[in-house]
């Protein structure tokens, strides 16, 4: 069976033999190597998909040949439709695929991207990078690291801005598949449940309230038609910059998972990464507000593009993190069945509410109107 044939019958773990790595990695290196065992491990730490470990012996190792691999596939049962952009093009791992085949030697130096190996609609293969530190979403990211992936982000954003998207999502990011008519009814069906199982003072609680009678449908369908159907303001984005997504290597970033990526308002990825992976954030408006006023600036620095003001780049992070919060409201429900039986997770999600609650006040401090 030719190696194009047995590769596309790969769906899971269970598929994988010593015999189907040989395979593959005699194609993509073009040498003639033995693969004498292997063993695996699922990484836990992976939401939306079943990502393993793999590590390989050889009986005459090389050193240009990976000694470890990392292994993506799709998670059976993932109603993706409730999550991803586009139902016509409805396979993360697909998408993804086409990113590292079509878009990521585009990347430079911004932020390294691990080798592909090999892929299919099923799977994907990229070389596991060794010596690297991590950290996981429910630690969140280290200030000494906040302000490198802020200023890679702006200048990825640069890079890709308004370049070619085909192949990638139309609508990026999770939750964007929900258009602003179908966000207004769910908003509204779920904001009150939302509200009254946060973890936060009465004050907080009433002024977020406030916001949420202050929203109507024509309002959320407005902002949808600012993120999404702006032909002025968009670049490519991550859909899902979290630190968990990322490997740190000395000054290099390693970014993961683009099975999100594509056409979207840059300060999506912002709002999404202070809100989702950074725990800054404290009671005080104030104090909050001094670490958003640099990191934006610090954003604004790297994105450097001359048609765009800092006021716009305000103005579309306060879109965004009103877009985030609705996003959360109207995928509540979807995210604590995901975590039922993780602690971990559902801890990480609870705070992620928290951290939008304050983003959300922050925000509105500034731009009352």
């Amino acid at each position: 069976m030719e190696e194009y044939e047995k590769v596309d019958l790969i769906k899971n773990i269970d598929d994988v033999d010593e015999s189907v790595l040989e395979l593959i990695l005699r194609a993509k290196y073009k040498a003639s190597l033995k693969v004498s065992s292997f063993s695996y491990e699922q990484i836990e730490s992976a939401i939306l998909s079943i990502v393993y470990s793999i590590s390989i012996k050889y009986d005459r190792p090389e050193k240009t040949i990976p000694k470890g691999v990392i292994m993506k596939f799709q998670k059976p049962g993932l109603m993706l439709s409730d999550i991803a952009a586009d139902e016509a093009q409805n396979n993360m791992i697909d998408i993804e695929f086409t990113f590292y085949k079509k878009v990521s030697k585009k990347m430079g130096s911004v932020f390294c991207i691990p080798t592909l190996i090999s892929g299919s609609k099923q799977f994907i293969m990229i070389d596991r990078i060794e010596n690297i530190e991590t950290y996981s979403l429910m630690e969140g990211c280290p200030e000494k690291c906040i302000e490198p992936a802020i200023c890679r982000l702006g200048k990825m954003h640069a890079k890709f801005w308004k370049n070619d998207c085909s192949g990638l999502w139309k609508r990026a990011g999770i939750g964007s598949n929900l258009d602003g008519m179908s966000k207004a009814s769910m908003f509204f069906d779920a904001y009150e449940v939302f509200l009254s199982q946060l973890n936060l003072g009465g004050s907080e609680i009433n002024d977020i309230l406030k916001i949420c009678q202050q929203i109507d449908a024509a309002k959320i369908i407005e902002l949808d038609q600012k993120l999404h159907h702006n032909e002025t303001f968009w670049t490519m984005i991550h859909g899902d910059f979290h630190v968990g997504n990322m490997l740190f290597q000395n000054s290099d970033i390693y970014l993961l998972d683009w099975a999100t990526c594509g056409k979207g308002n840059p300060l999506r990825d912002l709002a999404f990464f202070l809100i989702v992976s950074c725990t800054f954030w404290t009671k005080s408006v104030k104090s909050n507000r001094i670490k958003i006023e640099l990191y934006l600036k610090l954003y604004y620095e790297s994105l450097n593009q001359i048609d765009l003001s800092y006021k716009d780049c305000e103005k579309c992070y306060f879109d965004c993190v009103l877009n985030q919060f609705i996003i959360l409201v109207c995928f509540d429900e979807f995210c604590h069945k995901m975590a039922k039986d993780n602690p971990d997770l559902l801890k990480h999600f609870e705070n992620t509410r928290i951290r939008c609650c304050h983003a959300l006040l922050e925000a509105f401090s500034r731009n009352k109107n």
